[in-house]
């Protein structure tokens, strides 16, 4: 009997406290949904970047293959071997055109060198500044002279490339006058030149900043001479531009402090006669490549090693993650609220029919109480039987309007839940006059002893559920006579989609709840008792037959208006 209690009496939640806990699960799911969308992320950017590297690094051995070069001449091919290396969208500290054009991670790494068979460096990509040039119009090959960039007497130069730099949108602009060249080792180093930098606004038309630099290097090394930059046209030999030319390539090349560390790192694996291939994590979100191919140049061995280390958290995999992660979150969170706010209008309504039937047993039991109460007093004072003939006929007939009044309490709230379950019924048409003038029939007798002036207005006919609205107007008719004083009028209106009853009433009543069981209006009722439920199952009859009841009320006039 306890637990049947506790089961009805279930504590209450509201929409903030389901939405609450259903936020739980939501993050669950979401930290599940963000662990696999960061494994297979980080999946596909691995394959992807294997495979780019895969034919990067067999572009490179076929290059040297499939040309006749010496060790040297290596080096021009592995001048781009970073950009090769650099792969598109992902974190690669290469340095493209600039010593700072990096895609800005401190783990990613692309790296390039060929080996001797005593394991000495012959060519690389360390970084470098690229000159082609070309010294008169018999050269049938333009070469490319490349500058280490770590040497003291490029320090300044590297120092201000750097700083022109930092602002990814200014265009450098890099003028050789004269340099220093070493023909047989196609090294050299830049003396005269001048270092600039344009930057246009968004449309790309209107130049907002612009800045150069003349610097002098001075330097000395064996085998090399100073020559002066007499043009730049490498296209045609037929230009009227002088000998020597020379055009800026670029500032290409693996980090000097990336390129030791990874050299000190791969040295060892240097093998002359086996080719293989490997890949290792070497980090949270970072994976490297790397390959050793065996090289025969001037029948010579030599010792080819690429590593390409991608961290795959780039800026934009990091932007597109959290947005992925942050709409799915989103997405769970509002599939939770749609959920939560339907079991909480699904709670509502069950609360609301909680409270129904709660008030509604309290107010049957409440005005079942006071006759019952009046019974059993009236009949104490019968069995005392010190009362005379007058008297005790009296008590029988106030003891019969109690049981008549209980009674009809019991009949109309039978009445009431009948109407909550019953189903449309059959339409027919029939005059509205007619249901009136048989409503009041009975009242009559009432009518006339209080002077109340009753009327009517209209006959119209309609086609509805007799039954229904002759029980809307018998529980209309009811209200109105309990409720009319004495000397005041009823007027009945019959129309083609509505029926109206007023009465007179002696003072302004709320009707905002007057529909709700057992509610009743003033105190005034002219010594009649009314149990409050007319005008609810009225209101349940109407909606029962597709009509709606309204109650208006002024100082002077109460109106039940039927809308068919």
């Amino acid at each position: 009997m306890k637990n049947t209690f506790l089961k009805r009496c279930r504590k209450r939640t509201s929409f903030i406290k389901l939405f609450g806990k259903a936020m739980i699960p939501v993050i669950l799911i979401t930290a599940v949904f963000g662990a696999m969308l960061l494994a297979v992320t980080e999946f596909f950017i691995y394959r992807d970047a294997h495979d780019q590297f895969m034919l990067n690094r067999q572009e490179i051995c076929s290059n040297i293959r499939s040309r006749d070069i010496d060790a040297m001449g290596c080096e021009r091919l592995m001048r781009i071997t970073d950009h090769n290396l650099g792969l598109n969208g992902y974190d690669v500290s290469i340095k493209e055109y600039s010593l700072t054009d990096s895609y800005g991670s401190s783990e990613g790494a692309a790296f390039a060198v060929l080996l001797d068979e005593n394991g000495d460096v012959v060519a690389s990509s360390r970084e470098k500044f690229w000159l082609m040039v070309k010294f008169d119009a018999e050269e049938k090959y333009k070469d490319f002279y490349s500058c280490d960039l770590d040497i003291p007497e490029t320090e300044e130069l590297r120092n201000e490339l750097e700083r022109i730099s930092e602002d990814k949108e200014n265009i450098q602009s890099i003028k050789v006058n004269s340099l220093y060249v070493n023909k047989e080792t196609l090294r050299m180093v830049p003396h005269e030149v001048t270092v600039g930098f344009q930057k246009y606004a968004d449309d790309g038309n209107k130049l907002i900043n612009e800045e150069q630099k003349d610097m002098i290097i001075n330097f000395e090394g064996e085998g090399y001479e100073l020559i002066e930059v007499k043009g730049t046209s490498m296209m045609s030999k037929n230009t009227d531009e002088p000998y020597p030319r020379a055009s800026v390539a670029h500032y290409i090349g693996t980090d000097s402090g990336l390129f030791d560390g990874l050299l000190e790192k791969y040295r060892s694996k240097a093998n002359m006669s086996t080719a293989y291939f490997s890949s290792e994590n070497v980090g949270t979100f970072v994976n490297e490549d790397y390959s050793v191919d065996s090289l025969k140049i001037d029948g010579k061995d030599y010792c080819l090693i690429t590593v390409c280390r991608i961290d795959g958290w780039t800026s934009q995999i990091r932007s597109l993650y959290l947005r992925a992660v942050l709409l799915f979150f989103a997405f769970a969170a509002v599939i939770a609220a749609l959920l939560c706010w339907r079991k909480d209008m699904f709670n509502r309504s069950m609360y609301a029919f909680e409270d129904y039937q709660r008030d509604l047993t309290n107010s049957l039991a409440h005005d079942i109480k006071t006759p019952l109460m009046a019974i059993g007093g009236y009949a104490e004072n019968l069995l005392d039987g010190k009362l005379s003939e007058e008297e005790q006929r009296n008590y029988l007939s106030s003891i019969i309007s109690s049981v008549k009044y209980t009674d009809d309490i019991i009949l109309n709230t039978l009445e009431l839940n009948t109407l909550e379950s019953r189903s449309g019924g059959k339409k027919e048409e029939f005059g509205l006059r007619k249901v009136f003038e048989k409503a009041f029939e009975k009242y009559m007798p009432i009518l006339e002893e209080n002077g109340i002036k009753l009327s009517f207005e209209g006959d119209s006919q309609v086609c509805a559920d007799k039954a229904a609205v002759e029980k809307i107007i018998e529980n209309l008719v009811s209200n109105a006579v309990k409720y009319t004083e004495k000397g005041g009028s009823i007027k009945a209106i019959s129309g083609k989609k509505r029926i109206s009853l007023v009465n007179t009433v002696s003072g302004k009543i709320d009707v905002s709840k007057l529909r709700q069981p057992f509610v009743k209006g003033d105190s005034s009722r002219n010594g009649m008792r009314g149990s409050g439920l007319g005008l609810a199952i009225a209101d349940k009859a109407a909606a029962h037959i597709g009509g709606k009841l309204s109650l208006s009320c002024t100082d002077k006039e109460f109106t039940a208006e039927l809308k068919l």
